[in-house]
């Protein structure tokens, strides 16, 4: 195992968002694995990106990342796609635990950053799931595992969106509070997010939450009431969810 970090997120920006604390202070160690390559069906996503196409809208999206990535003095031989679609990583659960998995035994890292199961977007909570099921297939084959941390990123709380902290108080959040210089590097590299910047606003900058991530039951619904992806009308349910990792979860290590 070596130093390194890799951080495996479901679509780009969401680095930027909920781990500039690493962008900005160890970007020499990262790796990062975008599941989700920008590519989407949504009539909406094309409009506010100003596509013609899912291709156009891949080709803007990547142009944005890189901008914004080249704010952190991170290379494009860092970042990695998964090249999943939007709202697309849950349907193919075994080929994102599989591409979570080879990359952890090829890099061997020190440690793994990812999204918290919280309900918030299908394609986060399968990236979540993604993670800690690959991690728990090194376990199982005595193979070395990385240490597992997660990053606040969104929910449903009394029904509306919220993203100022973790659903759950624990584990123990740490707070990393971003001086002057870096919440405006931070700032300038979320707005090269252009196509998505309107969504990005509601979140905070200058505080980062995180901490070691505890074991989920992916088979228990984060929490009580409509998840965040059932209110905002995502065209996918918490039963869909639980039925797709109950189908994946009665597969032996060796078949992902």
């Amino acid at each position: 195992m070596n130093g390194n970090i890799i951080l495996v997120v479901a679509h780009p920006g969401e680095e930027t968002l909920g781990c500039a604390r690493l962008l900005l202070r160890e970007p020499e160690k990262l790796l990062i694995l975008h599941v989700a390559d920008g590519a989407s069906r949504d009539e909406k996503a094309l409009r506010r990106a100003g596509a013609k196409s899912v291709a156009d809208l891949i080709r803007i999206r990547r142009t944005e990342l890189l901008a914004a990535m080249g704010e952190f003095g991170i290379g494009e031989h860092q970042l990695l796609s998964g090249g999943f679609a939007e709202r697309e990583v849950v349907h193919s659960l075994p080929r994102a635990v599989d591409t979570v998995l080879k990359l952890l035994r090829a890099e061997r890292p020190a440690e793994v950053h990812t999204h918290p199961f919280e309900g918030g977007h299908p394609d986060a909570d399968a990236v979540c799931y993604a993670v800690h099921r690959a991690v728990e297939i090194l376990e199982e084959t005595g193979e070395v595992r990385p240490a597992i941390f997660e990053f606040t990123g969104y929910h449903a709380r009394e029904g509306l969106f919220h993203s100022i902290d973790f659903l759950s108080p624990y584990p123990m959040t740490q707070i990393t509070v971003l001086d002057e210089d870096e919440r405006e590097r931070k700032e300038k590299a979320l707005r090269c997010f252009r196509s998505q910047y309107d969504l990005y606003v509601r979140f905070a900058i200058r505080e980062e939450r995180w901490r070691r991530a505890d074991r989920y039951d992916f088979g228990t619904r984060p929490h009580e009431g409509a998840l965040y992806y059932e209110l905002s009308r995502s065209g996918f349910t918490w039963d869909d969810f639980e039925k797709l990792v109950a189908k994946l979860q009665r597969q032996p290590p060796d078949s992902v």
